[in-house]
């Protein structure tokens, strides 16, 4: 089994590269329910419960599920250029898979696109103020 997940570096469960990425999906949203595209109520009603693991808490948890053996776990970083893409425009597109069936099922898909493209523009905006660092993790589990 393959699995790829949003992580983060240290203990420290407040984690920068992670909580800005909510942020900016919480703003982009505002921004839609400033132009009329989204009821503010929907946004109110939306809860969607996030947590990033640890490198550490990530060994644990298969050691101590026991029936998996973890054959190779990567931390990665997204590159901020790479083949023409916008760094910004890689991590929008990787939270729309993280979310998009939550959201489209939430307010409908029509809103999708402009979400994303107010998402993807607003953390390039906030790349440009502070050097932000997303963490993914690649793991590979066999069955024991």
């Amino acid at each position: 089994m393959v699995l790829i997940l949003l992580g983060r570096r240290g203990k420290e469960h407040v984690d920068r590269g992670i909580s800005v990425l909510w942020d900016i999906l919480s703003r982009s949203l505002a921004i839609l329910v400033s132009q009329g595209e989204v009821e503010q109520e929907k946004v109110d009603s939306y809860e969607v419960h996030f947590y990033a693991p640890s490198l550490e808490e990530i060994e644990e948890e298969v050691r101590k599920e026991g029936s998996l053996k973890l054959e190779r776990l990567e931390m990665c970083e997204l590159e901020k250029s790479e083949q023409g893409m916008d760094y910004s425009t890689k991590v929008a597109m990787a939270i729309r898979a993280i979310q998009e069936s939550m959201i489209s099922n939430h307010f409908g898909e029509r809103i999708l696109d402009s979400l994303f493209e107010n998402y993807a523009r607003l953390l390039h905006e906030e790349m440009i103020k502070d050097d932000v660092k997303h963490i993914t993790f690649v793991l590979v589990l066999r069955k024991i």
